[in-house]
């Protein structure tokens, strides 16, 4: 066998994934069978989806040779004995003086991160989730993690007190978060918890916490929008008073210019950041938020829903807290026009009250939560059951909501605007339409997929496809991870970091 120690490294990786034996076995029946001039495998690529894609090694740093798998983005790290590198595009099955001689080495847990909210990270009720389900990515991807929650509003009641003046004088709006007092007291309560702290990195899934925070740690952030971004585009964001968009713009270019990531869910959200701030674009990364829901479905499940579906009629399942905001409206109108052109159509609606009068092929399911049993296995069926999603937002930064639905294999319908073109990209996952769009042709587009069960079948498989390959937490953990170890890469000896 070529390289047994390299073999053990990637075999340990595969045995902490929990990887089954035969398909250990069967990565090392490839192993044994490598030429001279093959490249080696990533053992992840191999083992789960039965692809052999090449490792990659990368420059040297700190006696370690980080090998990358470009298909899946894992990262693995190797120590290796400076004298024998020689810096080589790929990793190959060659003599000893075309790659670095490699030791026995784990996939190790390399770096610690602080992960710093101002509430409860645990709490799934906060951003739909998203924060919590962002802590555990990164904790999954093998990075340590601790939290700095639950941050102390030390001017809550002067900040509600302005809030109130504001809308009483003036009618705009003022947001509580965005004024400096209270963003410098964040920076404070976070330094002092860092005092006490190793951790190599300091993350955050806001600009708020870490927007004034001094720290000799490398900071990185990963959200869904840049302030100005979302100025008089997100409902939250309208009307907003002089001060509030001062301040608001202030502190977004205090994070970008202190943090040494700015990730963003969306390439939309990226282009506001190099658009409106002042920021390196070396620094300002995309990696896509994944589906906030458990999801342990598999390729055949995922064809044995769609043989189930019956395309004689057509399920549309709309999500949302606000029906406007959301599209609901056009959604409705989609409904009723396929209605109208012989496709026995209903709408359900999930999370708020369509206007009262809506026809009897409106569905409404109201709130579910995601807390309890019940609700997850109701939205696991209308997710199972439904032809598409369909949310034709008027503001949306992402839509973790699409993420979710590809997850079962359900092509979703929305509007081309914010960060949705990241989440649904045309024919792999669904379609996106002008936010002024005739609702014929969202009726087009249907009746032209629904015509066919193999070209049904094909976009729901693709779209369960987008969920594996990119809209999964697990992948994004690793990316980010990776991203981590690329631009923020410690000092041997300690727990600090180079720049």
């Amino acid at each position: 066998m070529e390289r047994p120690d390299l073999y053990s490294v990637l075999v340990q990786t595969l045995e902490r994934n929990e990887t089954p034996r035969e398909s250990i076995a069967k990565l090392k029946r490839l192993w044994q069978s490598l030429d001279v001039a093959d490249a080696f495998p990533c053992p992840l690529c191999f083992a789960l989806r039965d692809t052999v894609s090449p490792l990659r090694i990368l420059p040297v740093r700190n006696g370690q040779a980080p090998l990358i798998c470009e298909d899946c983005e894992e990262m693995f790290f190797v120590p290796v004995e400076r004298s024998a590198f020689s810096s080589t595009p790929s990793l190959h099955n060659g003599t000893e003086h075309s790659s670095p001689v490699l030791t026995p080495a784990t996939s190790q847990r390399e770096l610690s991160v602080a992960y710093v909210t101002s509430y409860r990270s645990s709490d799934i009720r906060v951003w739909s989730g998203t924060g919590y389900h962002i802590y555990m990515a990164l904790q999954d991807s093998g990075l340590r993690t601790e939290s700095i929650e639950n941050l102390r509003d030390t001017y809550g009641l002067f900040t509600k007190a302005k809030k109130a003046v504001y809308s009483a004088l003036s009618e705009k709006t003022y947001l509580r978060d965005r004024e400096l007092a209270t963003v410098k007291s964040y920076a404070h309560q976070v330094e002092r918890a860092l005092a006490s702290s190793n951790c190599d990195v300091v993350f955050s899934p806001g600009t708020i916490p870490i927007a004034y925070l001094r720290t000799d740690r490398p900071i990185v952030f990963w959200t869904d929008s840049t302030f100005s971004g979302v100025i008089d585009f997100n409902p939250s964001f309208r009307n907003l008073c002089a001060e509030t968009v001062k301040n608001g713009n202030k502190l977004e270019q205090a994070a970008l210019s202190r943090c040494r990531l700015a990730i963003y869910c969306s390439d939309w959200a990226a282009r506001t950041a190099i658009k409106y701030y002042d920021v390196d674009p070396s620094k300002v990364k995309v990696v896509p938020f994944g589906a906030n829901v458990r999801c342990d479905r598999d390729v055949g499940q995922i064809g044995r829903m769609i043989a189930r579906k019956n395309l004689n009629k057509c399920r549309l399942l709309f999500v949302g807290v606000t029906w406007f905001d959301k599209g609901g409206d056009v959604a409705l109108q989609v409904t009723k026009r396929l209605r109208r052109r012989g496709l026995k159509a209903e709408l359900h609606v999930v999370g708020c009250e369509p206007p009262p009068g809506t026809p009897d092929f409106v569905k409404v399911h109201g709130f579910i939560s995601k807390e309890t049993e019940a609700g997850r296995k109701l939205l696991d069926k209308l997710y199972s059951e439904s032809h598409f999603l369909i949310v034709p937002s008027r503001a949306e930064c992402f839509g973790v909501v699409f993420a979710e639905a590809s997850s079962f294999g359900l092509p979703s319908l929305a509007t081309h605007i914010g960060g949705i073109p990241t989440a649904i990209r045309n024919d792999k996952n669904g379609q996106t339409f002008a936010l002024d769009e005739d609702p014929e042709r969202y009726c087009d587009y249907i009746l032209d997929v629904m015509s066919s069960k193999q070209a049904y079948k094909n976009l729901a498989l693709s779209s369960f496809k987008e969920y594996t390959e990119r809209l999964n937490w697990t992948s994004a953990g690793r990316r980010v991870r990776m991203l981590i170890a690329e631009h923020c890469r410690t000092t041997p000896g300690t727990n600090r970091l180079l720049g």
